[in-house]
Order: structure tokens, then sequence, then C-alpha cells
């Protein structure tokens, strides 16, 4: 027996580092950072690229998500943005700055007198007509930043001379295929000076070619980052030459984002301001842009080849993370290998530097699933890997990545067959939740470099959104499930849960709220910029949407929007304060809530078409004014 126990073990261990050596084998990256030396070398990459590449759209860029400010210096009590990392503002639709409340809505801009309440009122309102849609701002001071989004169709030039039949040329479309959708985005930002809250003063506007994918606000600087798709080029490239688009010149219009200074000529950025990292999988070009709230209002601009996707900022560094998706193999009718998330790390302390990059496996739910503590950068994914009968094999992860970007920790196989639905990390620990059929609550050690599981706790739903409040307690927003008698697992109300950490071993929730039914929805759900909480008076507030199905031969729906108070007590208690509705009865226009402020001793709701002032402690209604 002891023969054959040591015979055993000795394979185990052969085979094991086996094992290791290629689960790391798709993480190898090269890390190099090529600086381009003019557009010859740039055109050289590009074709590089192009002849090792499909047609596919496995690089499509994520979804955007946009950033505010946090507070102003003010005398009055008032609650900013809720920002993910403290100092670092994230742009909304709504800003306050203890007087003032500043309202984006429909591509028109309103100013509103808040406090004191006697003179509460419209101060300016403005409705742009301009060919860009305005969705987001920043406000510093006495400038109002807005953050948008302009659409430039592609013109095609004249075709010169003439046919076979002596009429005049007509212009072709490239490859038998309509030009028609073809054209440039471009991410706008319009500086205004509101010194005079009456009126606004356009003082600076800028253009970057593509499509937005994050910004912040740094103090009086506001950090940019866009993403321009090298579809339109790479198609170009197949179209008009070889089926490896390497017979043609490459045109750098296609690839090299286009920049816009004032109402000065577009420029394209210059191809000795791009950066290579790596062996890049596609054209992609993402641009990080610095722009200074001071006189001169000096830009800096830096342009990487790669995608990007999730955004997380620091005061000091930047990080994109850039999904690469398996690819479809025709011949085997299965998946090749599974996601995996390869981050670069940019410092914007003083210009903008591209520093290093890594590679992590899995994908990122939002920017939550990064944080930086003492220089390393922690994140959290989820894997999937396609198993031959036809069923993906999930499971989470937990890396920790050194200032180079270097892998120094990692745990894995956290909640197999489950995916991360929320992530939070907070000093030293991180809390996660995975959903399937339960909710499983993870509380996560990071002081050493080694993550470990320190407690779990299972309950029925999942949360979708985790906030850490004071002393040892965290709130989540998510939804609950049930199960029904046919063994289908739906969702079901909103669900607020109060979890107890305290005891890190054995995290416990302490209570929770149910609002609404399975048809209730939240812009909680998805975007943290939609939560007020207040924490002086330990007061959580957001919208609800519900729609329920009224019993009648037409089985019609009945809408409501709602504003939820609820006090998270110290002592581990949720307490629905109140829901306020405010749309009137047979009334047109949008009544729903967009944000809820807290400035002093109220909170204001905000719609399209009402301005309502409420008290905090009793949510009397004390003014309303109808737009």
């Amino acid at each position: 027996m002891k023969k054959r126990y040591w015979i055993l073990l000795i394979a185990i261990l052969l085979i094991l580092p086996l094992a290791h050596m290629e689960r790391k084998k798709t993480l190898v990256v090269d890390a190099k950072i090529t600086d381009i030396t003019s557009e010859t070398h740039l055109k050289q990459i590009i074709r590089s690229i192009r002849s090792k590449m499909n047609t596919g759209y496995n690089n499509l860029p994520g979804v955007p998500e946009f950033a505010t400010d946090d507070r102003q210096a003010s005398k009055v009590d008032f609650t900013g943005t809720n920002n993910q990392i403290s100092g670092v503002d994230e742009a909304d639709i709504v800003k306050t700055d203890g007087m003032y409340i500043y309202q984006l809505s429909n591509n028109r801009i309103r100013i509103i007198r808040a406090f004191p309440l006697e003179d509460a009122g419209l101060v300016m309102e403005k409705t742009f007509e301009e060919n860009a849609y305005y969705y987001q701002m920043f406000l510093h001071d006495d400038y109002l930043v807005l953050l948008g989004n302009r659409w430039e169709a592609y013109q095609p030039e004249e075709p010169e001379g003439e046919n076979d039949d002596g009429d005049p040329k007509a212009d072709e479309p490239i490859g038998g295929k309509s030009m028609i959708w073809w054209g440039k985005s471009y991410q706008r930002v319009v500086v205004y000076d509101i010194s005079d809250r009456t009126q606004m003063k356009k003082v600076k506007s800028l253009e970057v070619e593509g499509y937005g994918m994050a910004a912040r606000k740094i103090d009086n600087k506001i950090v940019l980052v866009t993403n321009k798709g090298g579809y339109w080029g790479m198609y170009r490239g197949f179209a008009e030459g070889s089926t490896d688009g390497s017979a043609n010149d490459v045109n750098l219009s296609d690839i090299l984002p286009s920049y816009r200074v004032d109402d000065e000529k577009a420029k394209l950025i210059d191809a000795t301001d791009v950066k290579v990292i790596g062996i890049p999988d596609s054209t992609d070009m993402t641009t990080v842009t610095t722009l200074t709230l001071a006189d001169g209002f000096d830009t800096q601009m830096e342009a990487i080849m790669a995608g990007a996707g999730t955004v997380m900022v620091t005061r000091e560094n930047l990080y994109v993370a850039h999904q690469q998706w398996p690819q479809y193999n025709e011949l085997t009718g299965f998946f090749d290998g599974s996601v995996v998330t390869e981050i670069y790390k940019l410092n914007i302390e003083n210009g903008i530097k591209l520093l290093s990059s890594g590679k992590v496996d899995g994908y990122l739910i939002n920017q939550f699933a990064m944080d930086e503590s003492d220089g390393k950068l922690r994140v959290a994914t989820t894997t999937q890997k396609y198993k031959q009968n036809q069923e993906w094999e999930t499971e989470n992860h937990v890396f920790v990545l050194d200032s180079n970007m270097k892998q120094v920790g990692h745990l894995d196989g956290i909640a197999k067959g489950e995916t991360i639905y929320s992530v939070r990390f907070t000093g030293d620990r991180a809390y996660m939740v995975t959903f399937e059929q339960v909710d499983p609550f993870f509380v996560i050690d990071l002081s050493a470099n080694q993550p470990k599981i320190l407690g779990e706790l299972k309950i029925p739903g999942f949360s979708n959104y985790l906030h850490p409040v004071d002393g040892n307690l965290v709130f989540g927003i998510g939804k609950d499930v049930k199960v029904e008698s046919d063994g289908r697992l739906v969702t079901g109300a909103l669900k607020i849960s109060l979890f107890d950490v305290n005891n890190e071993l054995s995290p416990k929730e302490v209570d929770n709220l149910k609002i609404g039914s399975e048809y209730t929805y939240s812009e909680a759900l998805y975007d943290h910029k939609a939560i007020l909480y207040v924490k002086s008076k330990n007061l959580l507030a957001f919208t609800i949407n519900d729609y329920n199905m009224v019993v009648s031969s037409d089985d019609k729906y009945s809408y409501t929007n709602q504003a939820i108070f609820v006090t998270v007590d110290p002592n581990g208690d949720l307490i629905l304060r109140g829901e306020v509705n405010l749309r009137p009865k047979d009334a047109e226009g949008d009544y729903s809530i967009q944000r809820i402020v807290h400035i002093d001793n109220y909170v204001y709701l905000l719609s399209d078409k009402m301005f309502t002032v409420l008290d905090i402690d009793t949510l009397a209604i004390v003014k309303q004014i109808n737009k």
C-alpha cells in the first residue's frame, strides 16, 4: 500500500505543474511598448495585423460609461455624485454645487436656483440645436462642461472623368456595398463660463473621433477615453485588395483618430503619437485626452492601438480593459479557448504616459471589477469555457497585479457554475456577489498578495450594486428570485439587502426590503450614479418604475414612477421611509424622476416637467415648480 501511495503521489506532482503550465500559456503577453517613429512604421504594423486578421466582429467596443463632480467648496451641506473613487468625479445628468442644480435633459440644460429655498426657481434654460447630442456633464467652479456625441456622415468625393458610355462616372460603392452608413462619430466636449448663472458663454470646444468610453474629472482636469474602431479601414483593405488586405497602401485616415479644437479644421493625430503595446489583435485606436480647466485650456492626447471596454481611473493612473473573445472554430464547432482581458495602465498625473499592460483570464462586469490599492491592481473576473456538451463552464476569480502589471496573486474557483453580479473593493477587503440560483455573498481578504475567501453567505436573489457604509455594514441593491411550480427560476421584486460583515468569517444578512413586483425596475440596478446616499442622515434614495398589469379584457399595464427613501440604520435595520409619486393624473409630458439631490435639510426631485422639494426628515412637499 505504501509503495502504491507513493507512486500515486509522484504522478499527481508531475501532472499538476503541467496543468498549471497549460493554464498559464494563454496569458503570455509581450508587454513591449513600441513608439511609432513614422507613418511608414505605423502602416507596416497595420498591414501585419491585416494579414493575420479575419473579418469577424470580435472586438466591438464596450458599452460607454460616463462620469461628475463630487463636492465644491460651500457652506451648505450637500451630497455630490455617487462616485467609485474618492477625489475622482464622474459625470452625470444632474450636478449641484449646493446653491444651484444643473440639469441636462433632452439636449437641454437648465440651471435651477435651489438654495436658499425661498429663492428656488428656474434661472436659465438653453436648448442645443446643433448637430450634437449632449447627455452628461461636469461642474467645476464657474465652468460647466458638457459631454456629447456628434455624427459626421461620410461624403464621398466626386468622381472625375467619364465611363465607357461617355457619361460622367458615378461614385461606386466599395466591394459592391453601399457606403451610406459610413461616417465618423466624435466625442464632443464644450466648456461654458457660467460665472453669471443667467447665461452661458462658450469658451472652449474639443472633439475627438470615436465613441466616448469614459470620462473623469480630477481637480480641474478632465480625462476622456474614446475608441475608434478599425473595421472600416480593415474592410476597405480587404474589399479593395487581395484577400489578406496586404496589396494596398494603408489609408491612415481610416485608422488614426481625428480631432478638432474650437472651430479649427479637423486634424489627424500624428502617427508618432501612437503607442503599440505587444502584438495588437485589431487596428482599433483608443485615445486618452486631458483638458485642463484653466487659462489656455491645455490639451494633451495619446493614442494606443488597442480596443477599449471597461475603464477605471484613480487620481494618478488610468486603466483600460480590453476583452479578447474566443474565436469560433468552424472545423470543430467549438469556441477555441476562453475570454482573456488585457489591461493597459497609463499615468495621468503630469501628461499622459503608457506604462505597461497585463492579462487576466475572464471578463469584467463593470468598472467596480477593478481597484487600485498600494500600487497594486485588483481585478475580479468571470471565465467561461465552452464544453463539448454544448454548455458553458463558468467560475470566478480575483487577480492581484503589481505596479508593473505582473500577476502576484490569484484566487480562482469562486462559485463554479455562477457568474459575478456585483463586486466592491474597499481597503484590504473585497465583497462579491455571484448568482445562478441563490446569491452567494463573499468576503475576500486582500491584505496579502494572495487573496483568500474569509466568509460566505447564501441567500435567495442577487445584488447588482454593493455599497459599504459606516461600521461593518454593506447594503446591496438587486432583485429577489422565486422558483415557479415547474422549476423555472424567475426574478421577483426589487430587493435591498443589508449585510453585517463584523464577523468576516460568517457574514449575515441582517435585514432586507422587497419593493414592488417582478415588473419593478430601477436605474440603480445598472447605474450607481442614480443612487443617493446621504451619510449624515443614513438615507438611501433612488427611483423605481413599476409596470403592473391591470386585470381586464385588454390586459392593460399601468405605469408608476416613484422615489424610494430608505433609512439604513447603523443598528442593522432597513426602514422604508416613503414612496413619492409625482405624476399628476392625465398629465402630459415626462414627469419621471430623473435624479434625487440632497442640499441642506431638503431633497430635490428632478423630472423633465417638474421640480419638487421635500423636507429630508418628514418627506413632506415644501415647494413644487412646474417647468
